[in-house]
Order: C-alpha cells, then structure tokens, then sequence
C-alpha cells in the first residue's frame, strides 16, 4: 500500500522527538519493512521541500502565517484584538490549509490507499474525501480533555476543541491508542472510535556510559512536565515523602510546557530543590540508560493517550507509579508491573512512592508479566492492523 502521514511532528536526524513524533518514527519504519510505501507530510515553520528521513520521504510543508503586509497587518490586530480566540483556531486552519495543498498537489503524481492524519494542530481538517482512499483520523489526545488538565480556559481553545470535533467527522474513520481515549470520543462527540495499538520497541540501545553523574539512588519523571502529565500532583507529593523519607531523590528528564508549571513546581520542592536534578531533554539512547538505572518511574499523568514513557519504561524493565483512568491502567498491573493510584491523589501518589523507596512493595513476578504490554502492540501486528483497519 501507499500510505501518507499528515502531521505537525515528525522525528529528525536525530531520535529525540515527542509522542506523536515517536509514534510516527516508529509506524512509519515498521510499514517500511513490511513493504509498504510511506511518505510524511509536516508543517515547518522555517523550512519547505523534501528529504528523506531513515528511507522516507518527508515532505516539509511551509507554513506561512501571512504572506503580504496587508494580511500581516490584519493578523496583527486579530492576535490583539482577539487573542486565543483567534490565534489557536487561526494557527488549526492555516496547518489545514497548507497540509491540504501539498497533499493535493502529491496527489496529482501518485495514488495513495490510505492517508492518516493527527487530530493534533488541526492537521486533517480540510482534507477532501477521494474515492478509492480512506482518510483515517488518529485521536493522539482529546483537546478538551488536555486543555480542562492543564486549567487552560476560555473561547479561543472552545474553538480549537470544536475544531477537532469537525476534523474527526470529516473523517472516514477515526481511532485512538486507547480504550479510555476512544470512550471519551465515542460517548462524548458521538463518533464511533475505534482502538488500534501502536507497535512498541526501543527506538535506540541504552549508552553503556552517561556524560553526567547519576544520584546513587533515584526515581525518574520523564517527558513533558505539564499539570496534565501529573507534574504538579508529583511536587504536591514529594512534600510528604521527604518528611518520611529525606534521603529521596528524582532525575526529571525533559522540559516543562510553561513557566508557570515550573514555578509551582519548584514551589513545593522549597528547600529539598537540590535533590531533584534537572536532566533536561536527552537523546534516547541516554534517557534509556538513566531509565534503565532508576528505581521506579514516576508517570501520575491526569490525562493520557498510551505514553510512550511508560511503553519504553516497561520494556526497559522498570516498574511504574501511574494512575487509574488515565490510559496508564491499561499498561500497568497493578502490584506486578507497578502500582496505581487514584487521579489527581497527591497523597495516595506520595504512600506509592514512599512504599516502593522503602522497600515495601517489590515487584518479584515484573519479568513474567511485563511482556504482556505487547500483546497485539508487536510492529507486525500493529502494521497489519493499520493496514486492515483492524480495530478493537
């Protein structure tokens, strides 16, 4: 088959990418070796033309905010005038419209079978229906969702959610990576949502040396530090675990979305700040090895899709601290590959991670069970199920 991806991320030369960005990475490289033809549509804000990324075509689509000093003008007093209101849903249409245009124009050349677009900057909206090929959607998040977590209000991101809305039923079909996130869009928007796991492998080798000393003993937080990632219910946390236990230290390894996260987080660190060392984004093959060296994973999201911290932590042979009705109880077993706790429950979050630092809760059966995360996630069977669009 000939497949196109339309994306706003997508990784580079390097492995360092987010999630949807490691999923795509992933799918794209397993359809490859099956022997399918894939090609890659992403919006550049600096940069267009194509390249090939690890054997694939990835068509870099310009995205020009305002192409005139008329219509650069206008923007600017839309951006003041408005604010959110116009920005989000602005930057959603101008994503559709170029994305849309350069599929187009691809299509004039060849024929694709399928095309998948994201629900994330509003990539797919203004795709046209074709005879002969589908336009699946894939739900990576729910905005309305990540937006209530992270406490972020008001008509501008209303309209970013009921943008993604109309993007979902234009589609021709629609799935998410979990069964909680396919719930919500079934239940809640009415539009049948299926479930299709995404293929699961270490994208890099764990470095058999770090460039920075370790803490000797440590727990790890990893990815984006956002109020939706259980960033902040975490710092509530360690306030109580360091009263019990002041020898508890963590490697966060990442960046946080926005400084007002970060302030409230060092926040309730106070004057134990100096035992969390700040890693920063690191490559894989790096991040797999301080993984690789903790104790736990700390991964409390509020919200979720199917987080690929919490894939990469399980293969790696690390039991994780995460949370009921998130996505993340349908990776971890409870008391075997790691421990759940209540939503949003930075104290039911600090008596996990103090049990597990102290030793009294042991995960002695994580090897026998910890394969089961990738049951019907192997990249052949992810590969033939996207194929067949063979959802749960």
């Amino acid at each position: 088959m000939r497949i196109a991806f339309i994306t706003n991320e997508f990784i580079r030369e390097t492995c360092t990418a987010g999630g949807l960005g490691s999923y795509l990475g992933r799918i794209t490289r397993a359809l490859c070796e099956a022997g399918h033809a894939v090609e890659v549509f992403v919006t550049s804000n600096n940069q267009s033309g194509t390249a090939v990324v690890n054997g694939i075509p990835v068509h870099r689509v310009r995205v020009i905010a305002a192409d005139s000093f008329v219509r650069k003008a206008l923007n600017w007093v839309l951006v003041r005038l408005f604010k959110q209101l116009w920005s989000g849903p602005a930057a959603y249409l101008n994503n559709a419209w170029h994305l849309r245009r350069a599929l187009h124009a691809r299509e004039q050349q060849v024929d694709f079978d399928l095309v998948q677009s994201t629900n994330c900057g509003g990539c797919g909206l203004l795709i046209r229906r074709k005879k002969g090929r589908l336009h699946v959607m894939r739900m990576s998040s729910k905005r309305d969702l990540w937006f209530a977590a992270d406490g972020k209000q008001g008509a501008g991101f209303a309209a970013m959610s009921f943008l993604e809305k109309i993007a979902a039923r234009r589609a021709d079909r629609v799935y998410a990576p979990s069964r909680f996130l396919a719930r919500e869009c079934t239940e809640q928007w009415r539009i049948h949502t299926g479930v299709l796991r995404p293929p699961v492998f270490l994208d890099a080798a764990p470095a058999d040396a770090l460039p920075f000393a370790l803490p000797g003993r440590f727990m790890i937080h990893f990815g984006s530090f956002a109020p939706r990632k259980g960033s902040t219910v975490l710092a509530r946390a360690l306030e109580t675990v360091w009263e019990q236990a002041p020898d508890f230290a963590m490697v966060w390894c990442g960046s946080f979305a926005d400084s007002a996260t970060r302030q409230e987080c060092l926040r309730y660190f106070g004057a134990h700040a100096p035992k969390i060392m700040f890693a920063g984004t690191l490559e894989k093959d790096i991040l797999y090895a301080v993984v690789q060296k903790s104790v736990a994973a700390v991964l409390p999201s509020r919200v979720d899709n199917l987080p690929n911290t919490v894939i990469e932590s399980l293969l790696l042979g690390v039991p994780v601290i995460g949370t009921y009705n998130s996505s993340i109880d349908e990776l971890v077993q409870h008391g075997i590959t790691g421990l759940l706790v209540e939503n949003n429950d930075a104290s039911a979050l600090a008596e996990a991670l103090l049990s597990v630092w102290n030793g009294a809760t042991k995960f002695s059966a994580f090897e026998t069970y910890a394969d089961s995360v990738c049951t019907g996630m192997e990249p052949r069977s992810a590969v033939e199920s996207l194929v067949h669009l063979r959802f749960e």
